[in-house]
């Protein structure tokens, strides 16, 4: 459906692609990956038209219908449902299959009081929610998604995870969201060195996989070196002696032949620590009775929630219902209506949300904005921190007013970490960071030992961080004792139209008055028919993995052959040796392709099983 060949493409005199190539088939749904500022947005802008590369193609099939979400309104319907069906397409007879709208709006957040609203007064979150229902409903070919999720709740996230597991048509979609992109992904893509890296899986599957080419890489080269160490040694030790100057000048002119591999430039990370502030009292944050609402309509009422030092929370719900909000009252930042908010006084506060961040002065540099958090910061301190938030050398002069969201996000993440705390609120901190940001960040918060309150719809953060939540349901908020696994498996979100999920499936309700005999049995059965499911994927993969070190270490031992055979100037045994190499990678390609296809295959099948197991288990 869509073929990029060797595609060159320059942004402000730096390079974002070079010779990059990419297909994408039908019925493919690629997961796009990269960096803020590598050309994940550039890449999607050029297939859709929008931008033109400096060299090399970009092809679609003969009436591929593109559609792209794009991030400017221009609603002409009298209501957000009637601007939505003008983008449904017209069948027989004129007609329009309107109950889709009504579903999609639904699925996307619209409740029945926005969907008769007009839709210029929509918020700017939801006229983009908009703007994806009506890319929804047009049906395209291939779908481009830039960042669907930032404008989106939890609720939302997961029916457009659902939606697009349903998609038959292509798809592109650029997120930082790494739950999502993984469950919707049949490929993943990485921007990575000025190039385009696709392979089935998940995002992990292609950072090992880049991670043991790059690996691979750094071993020849350091062998190819330590091969043209050798020969220069001979050249050295013999030039002067005039019985070896022909083999002398041999090994020089095929020195000079060689084709000496490069080493890989190193790759700027984002990795950091929160200081932390050592913090003895039990208690670190508490609230009771807390309520807080707008035009006598309550967000949330009597809420007693007690904090301890380590405690680890976080509020989730729809957008709208008052998350941020109930955030900027235990922070302080928002005075409580009703009940009490407090924060211990020992307590040293870090704060993260939208509002702080756009307050940033746009006029200074990210260094001056740093040195302005301690009285005490030098401007030593104040640089070594903008270079662990990628500002560094010139680029920590750059003024706040430049800078892309992704960076004031990160600005404002190194004005946190200069100074130790024991508390965090954090505010959707996901929004407009990368993959990569959000990855660190993750970690970050992992290793933080104090206390963290957070808002978020990324389901990684919230099962890896949150150990207890707030959750927003039925016009109130409530206290929730437990993860967030846990509050999918008791509770559920009734927006999606399920209860929560059931104990067992429907093969084996029937079946709960069963005794120990009869279950033993199923699970004896159960168990014989994962063994023979998975035995010969098993050994495929034993297989493929020999099959590929069987071919590394023979491309390692050809390799050799070829160095000293160039220098020795066997020219066809040489062809014959790079032919070969040539070869064996191309075969260690289509290996990995395998490996990553059956271990999939493999995962799904023992998951299943795995599940029908808890499910007797349950009975």
């Amino acid at each position: 459906m869509l073929a990029i060949t060797n595609l060159t493409k320059s942004f402000g005199g730096r390079p974002l692609f070079e010779e990059a190539s990419l297909v994408v088939n039908r019925g493919e749904r690629v997961g796009l990956i990269g960096r803020n500022g590598h050309g994940k947005s550039t890449l999607l802008r050029m297939i859709s038209h929008q931008d033109t590369p400096d060299d090399g193609s970009i092809a679609l099939e003969k009436d591929t219908k593109v559609g792209i979400l794009e991030q400017y309104f221009e609603f002409k319907g009298q209501t957000t449902l009637k601007e939505a069906e003008s983008a449904l397409p017209l069948l027989e007879g004129a007609y329009r299959e309107t109950f889709k709208a009504e579903r999609i709006l639904e699925g996307l957040g619209f409740d029945e009081k926005l969907r008769e609203s007009p839709p210029k007064q929509l918020s700017g979150g939801f006229q983009i929610r908009l703007n994806l229902c009506k890319l929804l409903l047009s049906e395209p070919d291939l779908l481009l998604l830039d960042e669907p999720t930032n404008y989106l709740d939890i609720v939302s996230v997961r029916w457009l995870e659902n939606f697009l597991l349903g998609w038959t048509g292509a798809a592109i979609v650029v997120s930082h969201d790494r739950t999502f992109i993984d469950k919707v992904s049949t490929h993943i893509a990485l921007i990575y060195r000025r190039d385009i890296r696709k392979t089935t899986g998940t995002t992990e599957k292609l950072y090992e996989r880049i991670a043991e080419e790059e690996a691979i890489h750094e071993k020849t080269r350091l062998n190819q070196q330590k091969e043209i160490d050798r020969q220069e040694a001979f050249i050295r030790t013999y030039r002067s002696k005039a019985r070896q100057a022909s083999r002398v000048q041999s090994r020089v002119k095929a020195l000079e032949r060689t084709d000496r591999i490069e080493k890989l430039e190193s790759e700027e990370e984002l990795q950091f620590d929160f200081a932390y502030q050592e913090f003895n009292p039990k208690w670190i944050l508490h609230t009771k009775s807390l309520g807080f609402g707008y035009d006598e309509h309550p967000l949330f009422s009597d809420l007693t929630v007690s904090l301890g030092a380590k405690d680890r929370i976080a509020i989730i719900g729809q957008n709208g219902k008052g998350k941020s909000t109930l955030l900027s009252v235990l922070y302080g930042a928002l005075a409580a209506q009703t009940g009490s908010a407090e924060v211990h006084s020992a307590a040293s506060v870090g704060y993260l949300g939208q509002s702080n961040i756009e307050r940033l002065h746009p006029d200074k540099t990210v260094e001056q904005v740093l040195l302005e958090v301690e009285k005490n910061s030098n401007r030593t301190r104040a640089r070594t921190i903008a270079g662990c938030m990628l500002f560094s050398g010139e680029s920590a002069e750059k003024e706040i007013k430049v800078l892309s969201g992704g960076e004031k996000t990160r600005v404002h993440l190194g004005r946190i970490i200069a100074r130790p705390t024991n508390l965090l609120f954090l505010d959707e901190p996901t929004n407009h960071l990368d993959f990569y940001a959000s990855q660190a960040l993750l970690e970050a918060l992992a290793r933080y030992p104090g206390a963290v309150v957070l808002v978020t719809h990324d389901e990684e953060f919230l099962r890896k961080i949150a150990s207890r939540l707030i959750v927003f349901k039925r016009g109130s908020a409530r206290l929730f004792e437990g993860g967030y696994e846990d509050f999918l498996r008791r509770e559920g979100w009734e927006e999606e139209g399920n209860t929560p999920l059931p104990s067992a499936s429907n093969e084996y309700s029937q079946q709960s008055t069963l005794g120990k005999k009869e279950l033993r049995k199923l699970k004896a059965n159960i168990n014989q028919e994962k063994s023979d499911a998975l035995k010969p994927l098993k050994k495929t993969l034993e297989k493929t993995e020999k099959a590929i070190e069987d071919h590394e270490l023979a491309i390692k031992e050809e390799e050799a052959e070829l160095l000293e055979i160039t220098v020795s100037g066997f020219n066809d045994r040489a062809a014959e040796l790079s032919r070969s190499i040539s070869k064996r990678k191309g075969a260690i390609e289509e290996l990995f392709e395998t490996l990553e296809s059956v271990t999939a295959e493999l995962e799904e099948k023992e998951k299943s099983f795995q599940q029908k197991l808890q499910e007797l288990e349950s009975l």
